[in-house]
């Protein structure tokens, strides 16, 4: 019976044609629930009040900006240190005194990054 019935309604929808197959209309009460969207709808102003709020402070920013600095700094102060040191066994003194200078260097700028960050 049930092949009967399913051969029935492919008929009707072969007779009926794409044409005729209608969408129902949702009412009103329905329509009031985006089904896409199921977060309610906000005003523009309600928006733009949210996405100042969740924007950090310029300070924020800045120290965060200066923590990633410190941190490359002080990786890169560690990895020319390595070279120098593998330079001079390497019998290669010239330049390793170079890589030292650059550590160096790079540990200066960073401890320089370290206190402004304790200040802030």
């Amino acid at each position: 019976m049930s092949l009967e019935r399913e051969l029935s309604c492919r008929q009707r929808v072969r007779d009926t044609g794409p044409s005729e197959t209608r969408i129902p209309k949702i009412s009103t009460k329905e329509n009031k629930m985006n089904f896409r969207d199921p977060v309610p709808r906000t005003s523009p102003s309600e928006r733009l009040a949210s996405r100042e709020r969740s924007k950090p402070s310029y300070q924020q920013v800045v120290e965060n900006e200066l923590r990633g600095s410190l941190s490359k700094l002080e990786h890169r102060a560690e990895i020319l240190a390595a070279i120098s040191q593998n330079r001079r066994i390497s019998g290669r003194y010239e330049l390793a005194e170079a890589y030292r200078k650059q550590s160096m260097n790079s540990k200066a700028r960073a401890q320089s990054i370290r206190k402004l960050l304790n200040l802030a």
